[in-house]
């Protein structure tokens, strides 16, 4: 059985940096330029990593203490957007979670709501001023 506490103690200990990565968890990838553009737009030397399914965003948030987690709801694999905001909230308590989907906002909070507070949704199709503000306010020094 994986130790969580351990875990989240290495990752808040191992925090060295203020400008710690984003994870953009989504499967579409004609997304992925529109992010990267983005980003690099923001800060040219913000770093951003890309996974494309719940099992690669598992593996990534066990290894990198991000700021920002922005994750589909919808993925390829096992688990879904809320399985990944579920793990993050464990691993990275003090980052900034943002769950993009196709869903309007009352049938996302019906699906949400057993598994307690909602996380902040972000719509899809994607507004990038909405986008650029949270990336901002994730990765204020």
């Amino acid at each position: 059985m994986l130790n969580y506490e351990a875990l989240i103690a290495d990752r808040i200990i191992g925090e060295k940096s203020s400008r710690a990565p984003i994870l953009i968890v989504e499967d579409d990838q004609s997304l992925r330029k529109i992010f990267e553009w983005l980003i690099r737009d923001i800060n040219p030397e913000l770093k951003f990593h890309w996974c494309a399914s719940y099992e690669q965003a598992w593996d990534a948030i066990s290894e990198n203490p991000y700021k920002l987690v922005i994750s589909d709801f919808l993925l390829r694999g096992c688990g879904n957007g809320l399985d990944v905001w579920e793990f993050s909230n464990r691993m990275l308590p003090r980052a900034k979670f943002v769950m993009m989907s196709s869903l309007n906002l009352k049938d996302f909070c019906q699906i949400s709501a057993p598994k307690g507070r909602e996380p902040a949704l972000l719509a899809k199709p994607l507004d990038i001023n909405k986008m650029r503000s949270l990336i901002v306010a994730a990765t204020e020094v």
